[in-house]
């Protein structure tokens, strides 16, 4: 593999990730908020932080990790709680 394939690979996967992270954002910050509302009124903001960082890492992960052609993460409604 040269350079520019591996280049073109490399921000393929990246692409990838933020695509994941963009689609796990909304139920992610709806699941944080659902699980943190019990605690009380106060401790929503803090779940919607908490799922907006766990979208954040999905994307992260997902893009380090590379993959395979024309192949994506993404979460499904357990997984992103």
């Amino acid at each position: 593999m040269d350079t520019n394939n591996a280049r073109q690979a490399w921000v393929g996967d990246v692409w990838g990730g933020l695509a994941a992270m963009l689609v796990a954002l909304p139920p992610a910050i709806a699941f944080g908020v659902t699980i943190f509302a019990p605690l009380g009124g106060s401790f929503g903001p803090h779940g919607a932080v908490a799922g907006i960082l766990g979208a954040t890492a999905l994307g992260l992960i997902a893009s380090s990790f590379g993959g395979t052609d024309r192949l994506i993460a993404a979460p499904c409604a357990p997984r992103t709680a």
